[in-house]
């Protein structure tokens, strides 16, 4: 085989991004993994993110694999930029290479992208090929049903176990199991029924993988499918009759539409059944903008459906949708069809006949079948000057309509006979019609020059009764003549009008013309006359107008200056006014306002031409600007009345008023707040709470007295909203003002409409820059221990100051605020006792005192000490440890050479309580003396004691300075015993047997002594007993030591009685 034809394929993914970064984006850049690394399990992916031009991150950062979906990180980089990772879990990514890359937005919408960066997945385990659905008919992997999910899986191990995960992966061996084929083989072939009934509609994922005999799981492998198990979603059906019809006819055209979609798949086919419309029952309906869709592809489908079967009443259809799956849903609705024309028409003549002249209303009552019908009447074979539609009809809802019309007054139609047609149509165009025939007969007077006496301008405009005349004329004679307003009843119920030469071929008619009763607005008055042969004549007409009541002035609005709520004199308001005359016109030369209560002048014209403030000219809104002229110094509203008339002319007014104030601010009081004392010096903030009369006042201060960098409008003023203002001022860091006491600082008010100034000077304040000053600061010795009291007193030039010190640099465990600060005139004392536990090293300190005056001005002086936790130690020369003593115990011990005092305590229970030695409490007593320079003595009178006998005792001896702190002490490194009291003794005396004479005399020659001796506190301190024999003359004669055993209190000791001497 020739090597040319030995190959093998990598697959690599690449993407093409030829977009740059946007100016100013966010730079990433990916720190781990490395390009190329082998990856497996859960992978922290780790980036920078930094964003630029001054914008911070929003917390939107994402990672992208294979140029699929953007996934959120797992921590969000810090807004103002830093580290983000996010946690790859490759265990559901195949094995083999993959490439991904990070995004960063910030706050300006601006998107920054890292390089791309490879990684390579290699997790161990069985490998999971070809998984796939079973029954998936188009291999789509849309799912409708339950399907079987199979999958091949390999390990040279041998496959044990599979199983799979729907959306999400957990534990190994806790997914859904797959039966195997042939387990424990090599190659498998796993498979499981999966149910999607618990799954929503829409896109999963499976994941299958499987387990070796090793024990091993392989990495998952992936497969995405659809769940779609619904037809498409059909809404907002619509059937569109054609234009005016409410239901349609065989022949017409009806559209239906519906919005029809698939949230899921996509729509497959679409069909409309219309069987009992137009006998089809798969009408195809459309949405590409043709066959009467208005837009393509907006999901709106429609068909054109012409109808054809001859039906009256609701008709059903269906609308049928199936999908890809396939899924079908359907929808129906209905049609009104309506093939019936509306029954016959019968016509009648609501008037005494069917004769009718010029000017007259022709009435007629059409009565079909049922109501709801569109009644039309054709009137111009009668009234050459008929205009289609002019006909009035009322559908009376009982199947009668009542038809209206008024013959023109300029008809010119021969008089006769005509026929007229009513026509009723239904909502599908269906109609029926009927004629009925009328008279036309113009014959009589004729009436002209209708006008009324009174009208002044000829304008036909009337304000009050009139006199109504017209001219009449006739061959036959005129013999009376009536009128009607506004609508015409029958020949002889008008009111009469009164004839001149009642007879005469032409007459002139006149009535008096009450207009009490008339609505405002137009009418018309309708004049006929009667000949001699009892014939009316046509009508003649005149349109009027009633018009008894002056302009409507309304929405009366008074603009005061920008940003004042009122006005002062000298000052303009503007005052607007809408004016209209519902019936006429307003006479646009008589609109004035009286305003002698604003500056005295009563006729200040409004105009609509838009000058003098009128912003638009004709729009009806009368403006006018005042000035305002009042002349005292009041605060009040002041009244004003429009005035309007209209061309007739009425009159109409309405007033409202302007609030006027000419009243200056008050001054109330000052105040300052809590935590300021008016004492201030550079750099402080000063507060003023001043208090006026009204709240709404413009206050400012002036600093310039106290700070010679102030510029006027650098304080602060808040309105408090209840007369109160408070000004706030920062005097400026390098102000070379001179300390002062009493600075004045005025206060200026204007209120809302300016009024003022008015000053207030009553505020003073006191500039201090001058810091406290110290004349000495000095411990009270120099060298301390750990528990002594330190004090520290300052000499200052005053006594308004506070101090403090700071005795942290000799105490570990100081806390601020620890020390006590008294004060003696001007001499400050400062106590602090430093603690047992501090672990300060020994070493001299300097101790920094602090004085603040009130204005904040501080001082600092320092004095420096020595910490000496080590120091001489207090040595005992007398007694030595161990000895028995009695009577007086002389104490001597050394101490160290800055002592001034030494005290000394017993404790007669090894040190469970201590007891003041007589006489301690300072070395000039009797019984303290000192010894040397160093040496000290106490004498103990142990005979005199009250502490106990014959006890072992412990010795303390303190050492104190001159200002009675400590400096050291001692205990003796053993006990003394004290033993006052002598020991006890019992003797008995045992003569020996009689054996020898003297002067004829026998007696005893040898005597024995024997006793016991006790000594406390254990009987054992006696050591010897000496026995002594007297003569009876008590002359001693003999004394013989005993020596007491250590084993026992008991003695003995024979004696030899001398003749003459015992």
């Amino acid at each position: 085989m020739d090597n040319d034809s030995l190959t093998s394929t990598v697959v690599i993914n690449v993407i093409v991004d030829n977009g740059g970064a946007a100016a100013n984006a966010p730079m990433v850049d990916i720190a781990s993994p490395d390009a190329g690394t082998i990856v497996n399990g859960i992978v922290t992916i780790q980036w920078t993110s930094n964003p630029q031009g001054g914008a911070t991150l929003v917390g939107a950062d994402s990672v992208q694999i294979d140029g699929g979906a953007w996934m959120p990180a797992t921590v969000q980089p810090p807004s103002g930029g830093g580290t983000g990772s996010y946690d790859w879990n490759t265990n559901v990514w195949p094995n083999g290479s993959h490439i991904f890359r990070v995004k960063s937005i910030d706050n300006g919408g601006i998107v920054g992208y890292s390089d791309y960066r490879l990684a390579i997945i290699s997790n161990g385990g069985p490998i999971v090929s070809s998984v796939d659905f079973l029954l998936d008919p188009l291999n789509d992997n849309i799912l409708n049903a339950d399907d079987t999910l199979t999958a091949i899986i390999t390990d040279s191990t041998g496959v044990i176990a599979a199983e799979y995960y729907i959306d999400n992966t957990a534990n190994d061996g806790d997914g859904t199991p797959m039966a195997l084929d042939n387990p424990g083989a090599d190659s498998v072939n796993a498979k499981v029924l999966m149910p999607i009934s618990g799954l929503s509609e829409g896109q999963h994922t499976v994941y299958v993988h499987g387990e070796d005999s090793t024990n091993v799981w392989g990495s998952y492998q992936p497969l995405t499918f659809i769940v779609d198990t619904k037809g498409p979603v059909i809404s907002n059906v619509q059937v569109k009759y054609p234009e005016g019809q409410s239901s349609v006819k065989d022949g017409d055209n009806v559209i239906i539409t519906a919005h029809i979609t698939d949230a899921t798949t996509s729509i497959d086919s679409i069909w409309l059944d219309a069987t009992n419309i137009n006998t089809t029952s798969d009408n195809q309906m459309y949405d590409d903008g043709t066959n009467g869709d208005e837009v393509a592809g907006d999901g709106i489908y429609t068909a054109v459906l012409t109808v054809n079967t001859g039906f009256t009443g609701d008709e059903a259809f269906t609308i049928y949708s199936r999908d890809v799956v396939p899924n079908q849903s359907s929808v129906s609705g209905t049609v009104v069809l309506d093939n019936t024309p509306p029954g016959a028409i019968t016509i009648t003549v609501s008037d005494p006949d069917s004769i009718y002249r010029n000017g007259e209303t022709v009435r007629l009552v059409a009565s079909t079948d049922t109501a709801g019908y569109t009644v039309t009447t054709d009137f111009s074979t009668m009234d050459n000057n008929y205009v289609s539609g002019s006909e009035n009809v009322q559908d009376n809802g009982d199947g009668t309509y009542t038809i209206t019309y008024t013959i023109s007054e300029t008809n010119t139609r021969a008089n006769g006979a005509y026929t007229i047609t009513v026509v009723a149509k239904d909502g599908a165009g269906n109609t029926t019609q009927g004629t009925k025939v009328l008279v036309l007969d113009n014959s009589g007077p004729v009436a002209s020059n209708i006008d009324f006496v009174i009208d002044p301008l000829n304008d036909n405009i009337i304000n009050a009764n009139d006199t109504l005349t017209a001219t009449i004329t006739d061959t036959n004679g005129v013999v009376a003549a009536e009128y009607f307003i506004d609508a015409i009843k029958y020949d002889g119920q008008g009111t009469p009008m009164t004839l001149n030469n009642p007879g005469t071929d032409s007459v002139t008619a006149r009535v008096y013309f009450p207009i009490d009763s008339l609505t405002q607005g137009e009418h018309k008055v309708y004049i006929h006359g009667e000949d001699s042969t009892e014939i009316w004549g046509p009508y003649k007409s005149l349109k009027f107008i009633v018009d008894t009541e002056g302009p409507e002035i309304e929405n009366v609005k008074v603009v005061y200056p920008e940003g004042q709520d009122a006005v002062r004199d000298s000052q303009y308001v503007l005052i607007k006014a809408r004016v209209v005359d519902l019936t006429t016109d307003v006479d646009t030369g008589y609109v004035w306002i009286n305003g002698t209560n604003l500056n005295g002048n009563p006729t200040i014209k409004l105009n609509d031409r838009g000058i003098n403030g009128d912003e638009v000219a004709g729009d009806h809104i009368y403006s006018a600007n005042i000035i305002i002229a009042t002349g005292d110094n009041l605060t009040a509203y002041r009244n004003f009345t429009i005035y309007a008339n209209d061309i007739v002319p009425n009159q109409s007014s309405i007033t409202s008023s302007v609030l006027v104030d000419n009243s200056p601010p008050v001054f109330t009081a000052n105040s300052t707040p809590a935590g300021e004392d008016k004492i201030y010096r550079n750099g402080d903030k000063i507060t003023i709470i001043t208090k006026w009369d009204g709240t709404n006042y413009s206050i400012t201060g002036d600093f310039s007295g106290i700070d010679v960098n102030y510029v006027e409008g650098a304080e602060n003023v808040v309105n408090n909203g209840d007369s109160t203002y408070t000004i706030t001022y920062h005097i400026s860091e390098d102000n070379t003002m001179r300390d002062t006491k009493g600075i004045v600082i005025p206060k200026t008010a204007y209120d809302a409409v300016g009024n003022g100034p008015v000053v207030d000077s009553s505020y003073t304040v006191e500039l201090d820059n001058t810091p406290p000053y110290f004349y000495s600061v000095d411990a009270n010795r120099n060298i301390y221990m750990n528990g002594d009291t330190i004090k520290v007193i300052s000499i200052m030039d005053d006594t308004a100051y506070t101090l403090s010190a700071d005795f942290s640099v000799i105490d570990s465990k100081y806390r601020a605020g620890a020390e006590v600060v008294s004060r003696a005139d001007t001499i400050y004392t400062i106590t602090y006792v430093i603690s047992g536990e501090n672990t300060t090293p020994d070493g001299s300190y300097s101790i920094k005192v602090k004085a603040v005056d009130i204005a904040g001005n501080v001082s600092e002086q320092s004095t420096s000490v020595e910490l000496d936790n080590t120091p001489e130690p207090v040595t005992f020369i007398k007694p030595r440890s161990g000895q028995i003593l009695k009577g007086d115990v002389v104490i001597e011990v050394t101490v160290p050479d800055d002592a001034s005092k030494v005290y000394f305590q017993v404790s007669p229970d090894n040190g469970a309580h201590w007891y003041n030695l007589e006489g301690t409490i300072s070395p000039d007593t009797a019984t303290i003396d000192s010894v040397g320079s160093d040496g000290w003595k106490v004498v103990w009178h142990t005979d005199t004691d009250s502490l106990p006998d014959a006890t072992a005792y412990l010795i303390k001896a303190y050492a104190y300075d001159e200002l009675g702190d400590f400096i050291a002490y001692s205990i003796l490194d053993g006990n003394i015993t004290i033993d006052n009291t002598p020991p006890s003794l019992q003797i008995a005396v045992l003569p020996e047997p009689k054996g020898d004479t003297l002067n004829g005399e026998e007696y005893t020659r040898y005597i024995k002594i024997e006793g016991v001796v006790y000594d406390l506190p254990d009987s054992n301190g006696v050591t010897k007993v000496i026995v002594e024999t007297r003569n009876e003359n008590g002359d001693h004669t003999n004394s013989s030591p005993i020596q007491i055993p250590n084993t026992n209190n008991k003695f003995s000791r024979k004696l030899e009685l001398t003749e003459g001497l015992n």
